[in-house]
């Protein structure tokens, strides 16, 4: 009625479930810019305007320090290993995923020694952080600060499936994913969900470039196995790497933000 155009920056995820909803949505909006190149297809399926401008994570995914100076801040010597665990920031991830991440850290203590850290998150509940590591036989570091310089530093990170993952491969950080939920949550979300990996690398890539783990595949010995070869001077690491440069390539040169700006000025002005 008032001929106002509508722009959706970041539209509704229709590329792995629900579909339809690129459809729903496209009768709302004018145009679309979506954050990652894979969002593309569903929503030009039913001919909506939608374009892929760049992701904002390659601009503020950035270590604010040197590598010596984050190895003198988290007391960590050049030939200590550091392995990262990340078990994500819902509670309910944290209650199914860290137990088997601190049993595979008690393992690795004995068979490949290393650094364990866990960064916090800022809007995590630690309570059952503390409880779980308080009881654990491994000596595990919880930071807060500076993130993505201890990221930086770092072997490799036993992660929770999420963003961490991409901001991880940002850094030339491999992980070992994780994922699980409640089995009837499961059993319903397989009817749904069709898409061969969960981990973004990963679905950047088109292939399976670093360990995904699902469900009853967590166990402490598999993370075990597939962490041991992300170790520092591991050929598999060195591979991986690459293959996230190549993945992390997809998303674009920095500058996404203002882009984006740019095009809806664009769009204002039509």
């Amino acid at each position: 009625e008032f001929d106002i155009k509508i722009l959706s920056y970041i539209p509704p995820s229709a590329w792995a479930w629900r579909k339809s909803r690129a459809a729903d949505c496209a009768k709302v909006a004018d145009e679309f810019i979506a954050i990652f190149p894979f969002e593309l297809p569903p929503y030009e399926k039913v001919g909506a305007k939608i374009s892929f401008l760049g992701n904002p994570l390659v601009d503020t995914v950035k270590p604010s320090m040197s590598v010596e100076d984050a190895r003198k801040f988290f007391n960590v010597d050049e030939s200590d290993h550091v392995i990262l665990l990340m078990p994500g920031s819902r509670r309910q991830e944290i209650k199914l995923l860290l137990p088997e991440m601190l049993n595979a850290a008690e393992i690795l203590s004995v068979q490949k020694p290393a650094r364990f850290f866990l960064p916090v998150a800022d809007n995590v509940d630690e309570s059952e952080i503390l409880r779980q590591v308080d009881a654990a036989k491994v000596n595990v570091t919880l930071t807060k600060q500076f993130r993505y310089d201890l990221m930086n530093i770092a072997d490799a990170a036993i992660a929770t499936s999420g963003t961490v993952v991409l901001e991880a491969a940002l850094l030339n950080l491999p992980c070992v994913v994780l994922y699980k939920m409640a089995r009837l949550n499961y059993f319903i979300g397989k009817l749904f969900v069709d898409i061969e990996n969960f981990s973004l690398p990963n679905i950047l890539a088109g292939k399976k470039i670093q360990t995904e783990l699902l469900q009853d595949e967590v166990t402490a010995e598999r993370i075990v196995e597939e962490i041991s070869k992300l170790y520092r001077g591991e050929l598999h690491r060195e591979k991986v790497v690459v293959d996230l440069k190549s993945a992390c390539a997809q998303l674009g040169e920095s500058g996404a933000v203002e882009r984006v700006a740019q095009k809806i000025l664009e769009i204002a002005d039509k």
